[in-house]
């Protein structure tokens, strides 16, 4: 049988079908890859306590705005660069302890951001939250929490984000974390010597590095003299057998 060969008419119709396929679908995969159909709507944050939403999101906006390479679009689906975006945010941020990110089927990009929980804040000339680690993270105006009362490293020793803070004694004795609360701390100043409490009542609390001779002081003024803290400016706490105050005017 013979096979019969295609006309030089036909030939150049099929190399112009062919060549209008190769255009359309090199448009398609352009498309697809640079236009809206498969490009990241917006980022939303969730579950950030201490670090600033509108921060981590303008952020996240400018990464995924750029491009790999001159060509590949960082704001596509695909292509977006995860474990990038991961490693910077957990940079920038030291009060961010652990992040995950997903897309949904809305091309919603979602950042589920776990703070640092503090436990409460180291003060020198400035005051900064720690966590459970230890880990300086963010720079503290208002006393929250729990207090190290002793330290690795000296009150006049400049700290950074991140720098990690050792507990030479009482952590976090739960003793010592009511008797914060109960008297209403709210910023914690350590000196050389000594450190001082200042309660939102007013008065001052003068105390040393050893917790448990001034939570005895301040348990046996609580007992024996009740609202008497009240009328002080301050009281100092620091020697094991003598109680100094001052009361206000």
């Amino acid at each position: 049988m013979a096979v019969k060969s295609l006309s030089r008419k036909q030939r150049r119709r099929r190399k112009v079908l062919m060549y209008i396929g190769i255009f359309f679908a090199v448009v398609a995969v352009l498309y697809l890859i640079y236009g809206p159909l498969l490009k990241i709507k917006t980022v939303e944050i969730h579950g950030a306590r201490h670090t600033t939403i509108a921060d981590v999101q303008n952020d996240a906006f400018a990464d995924i705005d750029g491009y790999r390479y001159l060509v590949v679009p960082n704001d596509h689906i695909f292509f977006y660069t995860k474990g990038k975006m991961k490693d910077q945010i957990l940079k920038t941020y030291p009060s961010v302890e652990t992040i995950d990110m997903h897309l949904d089927i809305h091309r919603v990009l979602h950042i589920d951001i776990k703070d640092r929980k503090p436990l409460g804040v180291w003060c020198s000339t400035e005051c900064y939250f720690y966590d459970t680690a230890g880990v300086i993270f963010k720079k503290s105006f208002v006393y929250t929490g729990a207090l190290f009362t002793a330290w690795s490293k000296s009150p006049d020793v400049a700290v950074n984000f991140l720098d990690t803070i050792t507990c030479e004694g009482l952590c976090t004795d739960q003793r010592f974390i009511d008797f914060l609360r109960k008297h209403s701390i709210e910023k914690v100043t350590m000196f050389d010597e000594m450190m001082e409490m200042q309660s939102s009542a007013g008065y001052v609390i003068k105390a040393g590095f050893e917790a448990s001779t001034t939570l005895s002081h301040i348990e046996e003024i609580d007992q024996n003299k009740p609202g008497f803290l009240e009328t002080l400016e301050y009281v100092d706490v620091r020697f094991p057998n003598k109680v100094y105050y001052k009361e206000r005017l």
